[in-house]
């Protein structure tokens, strides 16, 4: 008799298939991961920009002579030091997740790209020019530019580090594809973008971008637009909600305030020295007076492109900046001019994109016996020359003066002859310091006697900040503010010096 074995039925596990479902879920929980810290990013940025707005509605200006002087009016002029860490401190503390960085290094890798594409934004509201939002009040819209310079580097260089993280992840997985990794279309457009940021990074650095700045500038323009657009189509999980869409909003307003506040005008004329010009590279242009407000506060500038709205090249070449240096009350509109690869030219069109006040506080213009002293550097004398006619026709100061460092003399005889500077007198309101030819002697005076008295009071010599503004420092009180316009240069001298002697400062540079 045979004895048949029994076999003991296979016992199936209760809810078969649960764990191939609980890994599922965790793949699905990872996936999606990411999702909400981009929504914290828009929270941070929102709060930031609240900050903003509370920074201009202070009680009162932060003083120099205060405790936390340094910290707090660094603060107050939009340091990018500071306000990019004020901007990047929470977004660092709240990025970690509950996954393993080791174990889930896609994970983290995918958190960056997330985080510069929701950075777009603030950035983008950041360069937007005032009126167009309230937080801007009290701002002038030159004083965002070094906070969208740097953070469109870190959002271009965080983007950068995702595209190197899933290279690098792809390369060294042994069970994908790298090449048809890359040529995965969602993938590729990402590798596409990849490059383009390392271009514009390249693009921005100093020297580069003052070599060719229209050039940085139409590829930075470009590569932009390629981010804002491409990203949501390579992202996984999409970014298309509601990131494009605030973005698509706030460039829509961007074309808005350009195509609204331009002005289509002719030159008046334009004054040159034609009997030496190689001694001087300045020139005075005229535009029409409706080219501006009826009032203006003084240091006002205003933007020109040659080109009007409906070329494409006035949305992709960049304007140019000129302060107006004649006051609201005259015929026209006087700009002083340094020549560059940009020459306007008599009767020809030019667009006027708005006029933007300078950063001259109300506590400054209201209030009265200041000591107030304007540092110019070139053709910042524009500026200077707008500032001090106010203070010596509108207020009441107890000490005004102006110092103007330029390279040549003749740009200081050319201005002479052609401006009206009565109200400044060599010696007495006015200082002149010959910073290009320090080795070279004064022009002669021919016996004349006021053009005697003109060269022995101007210095053919770099200023010794110090003990060429000893009286000013010897009647310096709560009171004294320091007015700087000029090259990035001499706005950092001035302001070192008003640091160490506790003195209000004020600067706008000219930079690109």
């Amino acid at each position: 008799m045979t004895i048949s074995a029994i076999v003991p039925p296979t016992v199936q596990p209760r809810h078969e298939g649960h764990d191939s479902e609980g890994q599922q879920d965790a793949h699905h929980s990872k996936h999606y991961a990411n999702v909400n810290y981009g929504y914290n990013v828009l929270m941070f940025s929102l709060l930031y920009i609240f900050l903003l707005y509370a920074l201009r509605n202070l009680p009162n200006r932060p003083s120099v002579t205060s405790l936390h002087a340094r910290i707090l009016n660094r603060l107050y002029n939009l340091d990018p030091v500071v306000h990019m860490s004020l901007v990047f401190i929470p977004l660092l503390i709240t990025f970690p997740t509950r996954y393993s960085f080791f174990q889930n290094i896609g994970l983290y890798v995918k958190r960056l790209g997330r985080l510069s594409y929701a950075l777009v934004p603030l950035n983008l509201i950041l360069s937007l020019k005032p009126p167009t939002f309230p937080f801007k009040q009290g701002y002038t819209y030159d004083q965002f530019i070094p906070l969208h310079k740097w953070l469109s580097r870190l959002i271009f260089l965080i983007g950068i580090i995702h595209g190197v993280g899933f290279l690098l992840k792809w390369m060294s997985d042994s069970d994908v594809s790298f090449l048809a990794k890359c040529l995965n279309p969602q993938n590729f457009i990402g590798i596409v973008i990849f490059v383009l940021m390392i271009i514009s990074i390249v693009l921005s650095i100093g020297v580069m971008r003052r070599r060719n700045y229209s050039l940085f500038y139409v590829v930075h323009k470009l590569v932009y637009l390629a981010f804002i657009f491409g990203v949501p189509i390579h992202a996984r999980p999409g970014v298309a909600k509601p990131y494009i869409w605030i973005c698509c909003i706030l460039l829509i307003i961007h074309s808005l305030d350009s195509i609204i506040l331009s002005k289509r005008v002719k030159l008046n004329s334009i004054i040159k020295d034609k009997t030496s010009p190689e001694s001087t590279t300045l020139s005075i242009v005229n535009i029409p007076r409706f080219a501006a407000p009826d009032v203006f506060p003084p240091g006002t500038h205003l933007r020109i492109s040659p080109y009007g709205c409906f070329n494409p090249l006035f949305w992709l070449l960049p304007s140019h900046p000129y302060t107006i240096c004649s006051a609201p009350e005259e015929s026209q509109l006087r700009l002083i001019v340094t020549e560059t690869k940009f020459k306007m030219m008599p009767e020809k069109a030019y667009t006027v994109l708005g006029t933007y006040p300078s950063n001259l506080p109300p506590t400054l213009i209201e209030d009265i016996g200041q000591q107030i002293l304007i540092v110019c550097g070139g053709s910042g004398i524009g500026y200077g020359l707008a500032v001090f006619k106010y203070f010596k026709h509108n207020t009441n100061v107890d000490y005004l003066k102006v110092v103007w460092l330029l390279k040549k003399q003749g740009d200081y005889e050319f201005l002479r002859s052609n401006l009206d500077m009565k109200d400044l007198k060599e010696g007495d309101n006015l200082s002149i310091f010959i910073t290009g030819d320090v080795a070279s002697p004064l022009q002669a005076f021919d016996g004349n006697e006021e053009a005697y008295e003109m060269q022995t009071n101007i210095h053919n010599r770099r200023i010794n900040w110090t003990e060429d503004l000893d009286e000013y420092l010897q009647n310096k009180s709560e009171k004294s503010w320091m007015i700087c316009c000029g090259p990035k240069s001499l706005v950092n001298d001035a302001c070192l010096f008003a640091e160490t002697h506790e003195i209000n400062f004020i600067s706008e540079f000219y930079s690109i």
